[in-house]
Order: structure tokens, then sequence, then C-alpha cells
């Protein structure tokens, strides 16, 4: 396979609009391209026209490496301020645009490609690479819950989640850097200096969960000239809002090495529906990035206490209801895949590559949650261009990723 079809690839996936849906298509296309090199793969439906796809290469006589990629992407955005149709993969001074190219259909492609061309060649693979292409990522990780539910992950011993682990170079050494990147100045001014490439990448072992939950308020509604008659369901709501964020304000001192410390963020508010009305109902939506050093359960244990003391102390109906709960995963930076994602990452990007933790989450919460003892890592092309109009992958880097997963696929199974 030539440079050609790689680009090629890209391009028929970022055609195929899969906007939290219509990942059936996306299936469809890889299904019959693994088919053109004899590779079989199965479908899975989550639902109709979302189908997750699983194929396998290797010989099955030692461990089982995992990639996966999910199918789906964000919403186009203003189509007026995109410079290029956000559906046709553009290729302009050496970068492609298009909606979901950075995230992650680079990553997907190249995953898939590393397949192909690893079968196609007769590489002697002692284990297994298994390719997970998901659904519903976007909104949830859909596809990789169903995948970890029904077994797909109990036998890896790793996995590399291909999402987008790359910023411009430049931005490295901005100040808003800082807080993304637990570098000193120094330090990325040395990485930079370093840097043959247009991009600093990282290995990224471990990445905070989710806990995203509401919490509703049940008063009574009255005139505003007659409040006494009524029960402003504001009020507990308030008291709620300063319990938690004292909680959260002692909670600040349990950090991770590599992820430090929780981050909740109040997004949602809603109360009230006149000027002159008591509320009858208000509610608050908290978006907490969170640790292994406090459990999702332990948290949401905490929470609902406090809850119950402001019921109790106010005569309030606060209820707390979970919208969300991911796992944060995190992988020793000395496991053998991220330092052999490391070495391997290093020797195709020319560039180091610090092993960090974020905060953004990705696939591998269901399926850490799944298998406990996996390794995992998200490494993959990509940029901070992700969800914005004008998303861009550069082609470059997609063309090294595809080199470096083949190598580190031969790495991994052959022991070395």
């Amino acid at each position: 396979m030539r440079i050609a079809e790689y680009d090629q690839i890209l391009a028929d996936l970022v055609a195929i609009p899969s906007v939290n849906d219509h990942e059936a298509a996306v299936a469809d296309y890889l299904e019959k391209l693994l088919a053109k090199h004899h590779i079989t793969a199965q479908r899975v439906p989550y639902a109709p026209g979302r189908d997750n796809l699983v194929a396998e290469i290797g010989n099955g006589q030692g461990p089982v490496l995992g990639f996966d990629g999910h199918a789906d992407t964000v919403a186009l955005g203003d189509r007026a301020k995109w410079q290029t149709d956000p559906l046709v993969g553009t290729i302009k001074a050496g970068k492609m645009y298009g909606r979901g190219v950075t995230d992650m259909k680079a990553g997907l492609a190249a995953g898939v490609i590393a397949m192909i061309q690893l079968h196609d060649a007769g590489v002697l693979l002692n284990g297994t690479i298994r390719l997970l292409a998901t659904v519903g990522e976007e909104i949830g990780e859909l596809g990789a819950h169903q995948l970890a539910e029904q077994g797909y992950v109990d036998d890896m011993a790793g996995i590399v989640i291909g999402e987008p682990s790359g910023v411009a170079k430049d931005f490295v050494t901005q100040p808003a850097a800082q807080s993304i990147f637990p570098l000193s100045p120094e330090e990325r001014d040395v990485l930079v200096a370093a840097n043959q490439n247009t991009e600093q990448h990282f290995v990224v072992a471990a990445h905070k969960g989710t806990l995203a939950f509401r919490v509703d308020s049940v008063g009574q509604a009255a005139h505003s000239s007659m409040p006494e008659l009524g029960y402003n369901a504001i009020t507990p709501l308030l008291t709620f809002y300063n319990r938690v964020q004292q909680y959260f304000e002692d909670q600040a001192g349990l950090k991770d090495p590599i992820l430090g410390p929780a981050t909740p963020v109040v997004t949602l508010l809603n109360a009230g529906e006149q000027i002159n009305t008591v509320p009858a109902s208000a509610s608050m939506s908290i978006n907490v990035r969170t640790i292994p050093e406090k459990t999702n359960d332990a948290m949401l244990a905490d929470i609902q206490a406090l809850a119950d003391e402001v019921n109790q102390a106010e005569q309030a109906h606060l209820t707390i209801r979970v919208i969300s709960k991911l796992s944060p995963m995190s992988t020793d930076p000395n496991a053998r895949l991220v330092q052999l994602t490391k070495r391997i990452g290093e020797k195709h990007l020319k560039q180091q590559l610090p092993v960090i933790g974020v905060s953004g989450g990705t696939d591998a919460s269901p399926i850490v949650d799944r298998n406990p003892n996996i390794e995992a890592v998200v490494f993959g092309p990509g940029n901070f261009s992700a969800h914005q109009v004008n998303e861009y992958v550069d082609m470059g880097i997609y063309h090294q990723y595809i080199n470096l997963y083949i190598d580190l696929c031969k790495h991994y199974l052959a022991g070395m």
C-alpha cells in the first residue's frame, strides 16, 4: 500500500458523515477494506445504523494487544466558518482538513492501515492485534462500554487508544500550556528545540474520569408578594452549592502524582418560570473530572450525604441524578507498553515524548473498568483542532504514526 492510498482512505472516512450516529457506514467501509486484504471483521450492532467493528490478526499464541478508535464525530459547527467543505478531506499545505480528521479518523485509519500492512507482509505476530472501531465515544463511550461488557477486552494485555495526542509545537511554550502539561518552562523549551516536527506529541498514560450529576430541588410556587405561602427551591440549592464547594476545596489536597487533583465545575443552573413567582423547582449540574485516589462511587456517596444534610436542616427536597460516571485511566509510566510506545514513538516522530496525564476522557474508561490489569496508552495523530471549525491533521505525522504503529505491534508481540 502506498502513501497515496493512506491519504485516500483517510479522505474516504472524512467523507462519511458520522456525527454521533451513522457509524454503520464507517463500519461498512472498513469491513470492505479489510476484506480486500483477507482480514475478517465482525460487526457488533449497538443500535440501528450504529455498528461497532472488531477485527484480528496474529497467530493467537501470545498476548493480545488492542487498538481502539471511535468512528463518530462531533457536529460540523458553523459551516460558513470552514475554509473547506468539512465532509471532504481537503489537503492544503501538508494538512488534511475535515470534521473528525483529527478526532479521530486519522488515528482510526492509521491503526487499520498498520494492521493491513502487517498482515499483507506476512509478519510473524506471536499473539493477537485486535481492532475495536467503536460507536458513540463523543456521547459517553457507548460502543466501548458495549464491547467491554461483551468480553472483547478481557484477554487484552495492553491497548492503544488512537486519540490525538499532539499540539502545535509553538503552543508548548505558551503560558496556557503550563496548566495542561506538567512541565517547567525550561523543560518545554528543551522539547521544542529538539523537535524536528511541526507538532509536539505526548504519551498519555493517564486521564481523569468523569462524574457528572444533576441536583434537583423541589419547592412550592407562590406569588412573589406572598413568599411565605410557598417554598423557594433556590434556597436549599444555594446551601448545597456552598457545601459542595467547601467539600471540593477540602479535597484539593488529594492529588494523583500524574493527574493532580479532581477538577469540579458547575456547568448548568436552572430555576423559576417568571420574575414574580417563587420558584417551585431549581436544578444545578456539576461535572467533576475524577482521579483514582477518590473513586467515583466514594465521591458520589459524599455528595449524597451533603444533600441529605441540607434536606434535614432545611426541610428541603434535593435529589441527585447521575448523568455520567466514567472511571479514570492510570497506567504505570514504567509499564512495558508505555515505555515501548515512548521509545518507538520517539524514533519515528523524531522528538522527545514526555509521559503525561490529561483531564479529557476516552474509550479507555470502560475498558479499564472491565479489565483493571490492562496497560493502556492514548497515543495518536492529531492535535487541539479537535471539535473546532477547520479541524485538521498534519499528513506527515499521520504517515509517521502508521509506521510507528506497525513497529509497535511487531515489538510488542515479539517480546522485544
